[in-house]
């Protein structure tokens, strides 16, 4: 069965036919939404919707990407995608008004989109930074990838774009394959253990510390972590981590150490917690002993898993999801790392 929303001041029905999903406007009356439903669902019955055309209104798409995307993203990263939405539809109503299919939506258009960004300003100010420009086209790949999800589109048109360059864009201290082996061998039973989980996951230590048996899933090698976002209320929501042999034999000594139930999976022989304190300074005198030059941290540890992840081809997006960032423009730091056609240059 299909349905009718109201999204604004205009309605739209939604409805399946051949497993896709369809979108089309109803304009403001609703009986006349139903209408139409009612219609269309009755040709579907009766077999007469085989030239159906399945395209989505750009306007309608966004404001369903961004419905979506308050349910699944935190407050920040929510504000984001609207605000590359909003700027996107105030371009195409204003600069290409007769574009309002998502079809129409081409990489020229994009490219030209490209060159609107870097050339606008303000009176009395300077134009856009390339690296806006660029975070605006990363938002803009993301909302036409779940385009694609939905079968709207067969391919990106943010694929084919030209990322601004940065002048001497910075790169986030990483540690080399070089002075993970130094580290290791400086680190105690207990820190090498976490050493290896936090490059192995992109756990921050605070989760880590934290994890408990109910969140591993040893039959898919899964770990479930939890993150809290405020957002008009509070909701409870999960990002899950996969877990190599590594990870795995991590794991399975500490279960060995604690097999005493379902409490914290991290603890001291002692049984008593691992304190984030202690850790992060054990691991400060570690890398001292290890001859590592520069500071040593949970959060390069983190940044080192995302360089590692990056270069096998694992996307941006992604990687924002696993290290479970508030902020999705806090991943861009780690785009000099991404390969072939999603590395941004910021």
């Amino acid at each position: 069965m299909g349905v009718v929303r109201k999204i604004g001041e205009e309605y739209y029905i939604e409805f399946y036919a051949r497993g896709l999903l369809y979108q089309q406007k109803a304009g403001r009356d609703r009986d006349a939404a139903e209408r139409m439903l009612k219609d269309v669902e009755g040709k579907i019955q009766n077999g007469e919707m085989g030239i159906l055309v399945r395209d989505a209104d750009i306007d309608i798409f966004l404001k369903t990407f961004l419905e979506h995307c308050r349910k699944d993203a935190g407050p920040r990263t929510y504000r984001r995608f609207a605000s590359a939405a909003a700027h996107f539809q105030e371009y195409c109503a204003n600069s290409q008004p007769k574009l309002t299919k998502l079809s129409a939506v081409t990489p020229g258009v994009i490219e030209h989109y490209r060159v609107f960004l870097i050339r606008i300003s303000a009176a009395g100010s300077p134009p856009v930074k390339p690296k806006v420009v660029n975070l605006t086209l990363f938002l803009l790949k993301i909302i036409f990838d779940h385009a694609i999800k939905l079968g709207y589109l067969n391919d990106n048109p943010l694929l084919h774009t030209r990322w601004v360059e940065v002048k001497n864009p910075k790169t986030p201290r990483t540690l080399t394959g070089s002075e993970i082996e130094k580290l290791s061998a400086h680190c105690g039973d207990d820190l090498i253990d976490i050493v290896t989980v936090v490059l192995g996951t992109g756990m921050r230590v605070s989760e880590l510390i934290r994890l408990v048996w109910t969140k591993i899933d040893f039959k898919h090698k899964t770990i479930k972590i939890e993150v809290i976002y405020r957002c008009g209320g509070e909701a409870v929501k999960e990002r899950t981590l996969p877990i190599g042999r590594d990870i795995e034999a991590v794991l399975e000594r500490f279960r060995m150490k604690n097999a005493t139930g379902p409490g914290l999976v991290f603890v001291a022989d002692n049984g008593k917690p691992l304190e984030e304190k202690r850790l992060k300074e054990e691991l400060r005198q570690a890398a001292i002993k290890a001859g590592i030059e520069g500071p040593v941290n949970f959060e390069i540890l983190r940044g080192t898993f995302a360089r590692e992840v990056l270069s096998r081809g694992v996307s941006l997006a992604d990687v924002h999801r696993l290290l479970g960032l508030s902020d999705i423009a806090k991943v861009m730091r780690y785009a000099a790392f991404a390969q072939g056609k999603q590395q941004i240059q910021f």
